[in-house]
């Protein structure tokens, strides 16, 4: 298939007498990734696959498994993107980061970085965009032109094109006059005045956003979804996709939005496979999940992490927690003798404990 073939131009602009919605309240609460509180510094890219989280930022790539710091390689302290890409000879999956100069390196043995450009024939070419787009399909956004490496095929296509984005077998990228995706529904152009963000969900929708308004195709249109203030940040969800507007964080779906948390109106966005979102930009990365914190994070935090997180007993989770729920309630509550001596925990966090272990 010819991804890039234009097959249908159709204009578009943001119809100022549309309004979507009502706001629903947007229910987030912090997730506990980093329970040793390790500085991985200020963060520009962020990766994962299974018990692997990698953050590409300016003291190096920072390697967790299972939320422990197992290694960091300070080779590299200036990146582009990050993402998983299939490994080219079918044999999983690569956590893959794209440095400051373009060049792509992957997290070789859960340790180390290791330059890959070569490995899917792009040479010293430097690349500002990546993505997956089924298969062993890789897609690269270079300077002029996309390139599709399919095992040792690479073709190129020109254009230039200001971003790429790539999710389920859907690629799209932006170019001066809109959005151009091809997929599974054939391969379709939009015209869309200001069109400045992408980003395509696990499903393979396809989002764009203007300054202030985003769109989702549906595939003979793009639709209206929502119109703020100022959009400064778009990433895919699970089934939609996260953005920010000015100062709130704003969720995406299929039955609507949802807006709330104060966000940095300089924060980058990042995609979990859960359908958790990172927030990254000034301070320590932020990893944000839906709905309300249903066990006690904000006490393992303050009481538990310090030791728990290099000890091998594992309570930086819910799933922890729940299977160790009868102990926790033992030695917390009747037993007392959690934590130890000269770690103090406040009656009010005892309580919390308490009230959850019932």
């Amino acid at each position: 298939m010819r991804w890039f073939a234009v097959i249908a131009l159709l204009v578009g602009c943001v119809p100022s007498a549309v309004k979507p919605e009502a706001a629903a309240p947007l229910a987030v609460h912090e997730v506990a990734w980093n329970p040793g509180h390790v500085d991985v510094g200020v963060v520009s890219a962020v990766a994962e696959s299974g018990d692997l989280l990698v953050l590409f930022g300016d003291k190096g790539a920072s390697v967790f498994v299972g939320g422990a710091l197992v290694a960091t390689d300070a080779s590299v302290t200036t990146w582009r993107t990050a993402g998983t890409l299939p490994a080219p000879d079918g044999s999983g999956t690569w956590i893959v980061g794209v440095d400051g100069k373009g060049t792509l390196h992957r997290i070789r043995a859960r340790t180390s970085l290791e330059p890959v450009s070569a490995r899917f024939g792009l040479g010293a070419t430097p690349i500002r965009a990546l993505g997956a787009i089924g298969g062993l399909r890789h897609a690269f956004l270079l300077e002029g032109s996309v390139a599709i490496c399919e095992g040792p095929q690479l073709t190129r296509f020109d254009g230039a094109f200001a971003t790429m984005a790539a999710g389920g077998e859907t690629l799209a990228e932006l170019f001066d006059r809109g959005v151009r995706v091809g997929g599974k529904g054939g391969d379709r152009t939009y015209a869309l005045e200001g069109a400045r963000l992408l980003a395509v969900d696990p499903t393979g929708k396809t989002w764009v956003a203007t300054d202030q308004a985003l769109y989702g195709d549906e595939g003979d249109r793009l639709k209206l979804r929502y119109v703020g203030e100022r959009i400064d940040a778009l990433a895919p969800a699970a089934d939609g996709a996260w953005l920010t507007d000015g100062t709130a964080l704003v969720k995406v779906g299929a039955q609507g939005f949802s807006r709330g948390f104060r966000a940095s109106a300089r924060s980058r966005l990042a995609p979990a496979p859960n359908g958790d979102v990172w927030m990254l930009g000034e301070g320590a990365p932020l990893r944000l999940s839906l709905g309300a914190d249903t066990w006690p994070s904000a006490v393992y935090q303050r009481v538990c992490a310090k030791c728990h997180a290099k000890n091998g007993f594992d309570l930086a989770s819910e799933a922890a927690w729940k299977a160790k729920k009868a102990l926790l309630r033992k030695r917390v509550i009747d037993d007392q003798d959690m934590p130890p001596a000269g770690t103090p925990m406040s009656p009010e966090d005892r309580a919390v404990v308490e009230a959850w272990t019932r």
